[in-house]
């Protein structure tokens, strides 16, 4: 073959191994927003204080910038959520498929009920009913991407 073959064969190889673009996540929820795309800044919960953004301690470069880490604990029916460099415990809604993935596979890894575990997920903050009846913040889970009772905020 001659050389301009091999270079035409070479150059469309590479042009066809670009990365997947296909992402589960839409772009619009980089940094300060939500998975759903709302804005997570100035959320604040009944006491006035502001709620947890989107956070930076992913070790999955894809979700950096816009996953929320911190440590999930589940016992008689009440999961908890306190994210990384906060000391506030937060309501989970008990809701949809990856709620329950979540549970699960908490369950399967912690050697205690009630014992934390890190967590890292796609979610939001939303006002959700407690067990008292009263409107909290509360983080729903749209995508759990790891669940590690060994691993720590850091």
């Amino acid at each position: 073959m001659k050389f301009s073959t091999y270079l035409i064969i070479i150059v469309f190889w590479i042009s066809a191994c670009k990365p997947n673009t296909d992402s589960a996540v839409p772009p619009s929820t980089i940094d300060d927003t939500n998975y759903d795309g709302t804005e997570t800044s100035n959320m604040a919960d009944s006491n006035g204080d502001t709620l947890p953004m989107a956070d930076t301690l992913s070790y999955h470069d894809e979700y950096k910038g816009r996953s929320i880490t911190g440590h999930f604990r589940y016992m008689a029916d009440a999961p908890s959520f306190i994210p990384c460099n906060e000391t506030k415990s937060y309501n989970v809604a008990m809701e949809g498929e990856e709620y329950l993935k979540t549970e699960r596979s908490y369950l399967n890894s912690v050697e205690n009920g009630g014992d934390p575990a890190f967590i890292e997920v796609l979610g939001a903050w939303e006002q959700k009913m407690n067990m008292e009846d009263r409107l909290v913040k509360s983080l729903v889970i749209h995508q759990l991407i790891e669940l590690n009772p060994y691993r720590e905020c850091e």
